[in-house]
């Protein structure tokens, strides 16, 4: 039995399973390139067609109610088109009163990226959170995903709505920028109540405190709705990685990789399957590369090569790593990252002429296991999804907060083979950041990645998939 699950909201997504057992996830940014987009674009459908696979079931969230009829609509004749229905295909609408679960989602999305637990916790911008159409910010719920607490604390909003001030943009948007307010917020050290003009020059230290006492306020809310062990947390405000610091302590505490609202297709799919879908192992589900279009190279080198010489290259030059499956989510994990040694004197100038990263915003690394210890206070735990903050032992400033904290990728072999051998023939780490531009969608395809040679300094991408390397003449 194939069944496609859509999100139509903001972060869209797509998530297709066969049996029980995920086939992909992914965003559907990484198709029609405009970030955080629901739309389902022409390049969406022809790859749903090019999979040749007829759904029993197609199921959907998230339109606008005023829109449903016309949007399934246009689902069923576009997709009956293409073939990918039949006449016993059911959709089912899950964005009417009775169905519309967002918060429920999320938690049964988190099932499956990290394993079921005693507890749920959902803290998000916003979301329906059962039956009754409340609309709640945050909400508990227990094993049996009973809801049995809601809250109004508001995280989120709030914190969203300053975002939103200080970069002069809508409320909607502001919720998009808000780990630049997370960064900013670690240059203040002063509790204030507010500030008169949040702008983000270096020399604006009442701003900086104000987004420092900003949070504070949203560490202290969610330690005061967080059960103390057993819990997967998940909603938007889980990407607070400075607020997740406090829960390394905590007992059996795990964090969803894919906390935003990309992954509300895939909860939507394991709720339909009443808790069912099989657990993954990482997020390395997006479509598979067609080397195929390797050809659209043609005015590049293209040389054989292996982690050894890829290393060699990463000390003075940064290196797009092009692998596998895309990883979903915020964070490029090792198959669509941007690299270069992590202790190389002009490592930030380099990335920087590519990334155009705000002088606030930290870079972060990627480290193996075996020596993440070494160089960082990882407290006894792993960080696969780079969900957490951890102080460094040792001066890495390339790959750190002004504060010493470091957002960390720990890498094991299980994990990712290319990337582990990589790191290990690099001493171990690597500055990694998403292989994109700033504002922009990451790279999926060749063709995204030919858009990055031809508009940056990037000179180089290895393709350990095909054990090539890329150079830009």
């Amino acid at each position: 039995m194939y069944i496609l699950s859509i999100h139509f909201g903001h972060d869209g997504a797509f998530s297709i399973s066969k049996n029980n057992e995920l086939l992909m996830h992914c965003q559907l940014d990484r198709f029609n390139r405009v970030k955080h987009s629901c739309k389902l674009s022409n390049s969406v459908l022809i790859y749903f067609q090019s999979l040749k696979i007829i759904f029993n079931f197609v199921i959907f969230t998230d339109l606008e109610e005023k829109d449903n009829v016309q949007d399934e609509y246009y689902l069923r004749k576009a997709f009956s088109k293409l073939k990918l229905i039949n006449k016993h295909t059911q959709f089912i609408n899950f964005a009417n009163k009775q169905n519309r679960q967002h918060h429920l989602f999320h938690a049964y999305c988190s099932m499956v990226t990290i394993g079921s637990n005693e507890k749920y916790v959902v803290a998000d911008g916003g979301g329906i959170v059962d039956e009754t159409y409340e609309y709640e910010w945050e909400s508990v719920y227990d094993k049996n995903f009973n809801l049995v607490s809601k809250y109004n604390k508001q995280i989120g909003v709030y914190y969203g709505s300053v975002t939103a001030e200080l970069f002069n943009t809508t409320y909607k948007e502001g919720f998009y920028l808000c780990g630049k307010t997370m960064a900013l917020s670690q240059y203040g050290n002063k509790i204030i109540k507010s500030a008169s003009n949040l702008t983000e020059e270096k020399n604006n230290t009442e701003c900086q405190n104000f987004l420092y006492s900003l949070q504070k306020e949203a560490e202290k809310d969610l330690l005061e709705i967080m059960p103390k062990e057993n819990v997967n947390y998940t909603g938007g405000v889980a990407q607070n990685i400075l607020a997740n610091y406090h829960f390394l302590k905590y007992k059996n505490f795990k964090i969803d990789p894919i906390c935003i609202d990309s992954g509300i297709s895939l909860g939507l799919l394991n709720y339909f399957l009443k808790g069912n879908l099989k657990k993954l192992n990482n997020v390395y589900l997006g479509p598979l590369p067609n080397y195929a279009d390797i050809n659209i190279f043609k005015d590049f080198d293209i040389v054989d090569s292996d982690e050894n010489k890829v290393a060699k290259l990463l000390k003075d030059n940064p290196v797009a790593l092009f692998q596998g499956r895309s990883e979903q989510g915020q964070r490029g994990l090792g198959n669509r990252s941007l690299l270069i040694n992590c202790f190389n004197n002009k490592a930030i100038e380099k990335i920087n002429a590519i990334k155009n990263r705000e002088w606030y915003r930290p870079f972060s690394p990627s480290v193996i296991e075996e020596k993440s210890h070494i160089l960082f206070d990882m407290q006894g735990k792993v960080s696969p999804y780079m969900m957490y903050v951890f102080k460094t032992k040792q001066n890495l400033s390339n790959v750190s907060a002004v504060d010493r904290s470091s957002r960390v990728q720990t890498v094991n072999k299980n994990q990712n083979i290319n990337y582990y051998n990589l790191l290990k023939a690099s001493d171990g780490i690597l500055l990694n950041t998403s292989l994109n531009f700033p504002g922009q969608v990451l790279v999926e395809n060749l063709h995204d990645l030919k858009f990055m040679f031809i508009n940056s300094p990037l000179k180089y991408a290895w393709l350990p998939d095909i054990n090539k390397l890329i150079i830009k003449r």
